[in-house]
């Protein structure tokens, strides 16, 4: 699953994947950080983040309701770093 992230200039990529990682979500096996974009239209002060998280299950396919919960609550995780999708 891919997160577009505007993140506050002052929060590095490693405090994003210990908010993340610090969840223990089992599924949650691969975090890799994609584009880095900064200007353009972006709110002073932030940046944008392609965030590639991989989820998967040794013992079973995962439903898409699974996977939807358990971004939420990356999301919410980062949520309080001031880190919020970019819409």
């Amino acid at each position: 699953r891919d997160f577009s992230l505007l993140v506050p200039e002052d929060r590095s990529y490693r405090e994003i994947e210990a908010a993340a990682r610090g969840l223990g979500l089992e599924a949650l096996q691969d975090l890799n950080p994609g584009d880095i974009f900064r200007g353009g239209a972006l709110p002073t002060g932030h940046y944008s983040l392609l965030l590639r998280a991989v989820f998967q299950s040794g013992d079973h396919t995962l439903t898409s309701e699974e996977v939807a919960a358990m971004s939420q609550q990356v999301l919410g995780a980062l949520e309080g770093l001031g880190i919020r999708l970019r819409t």
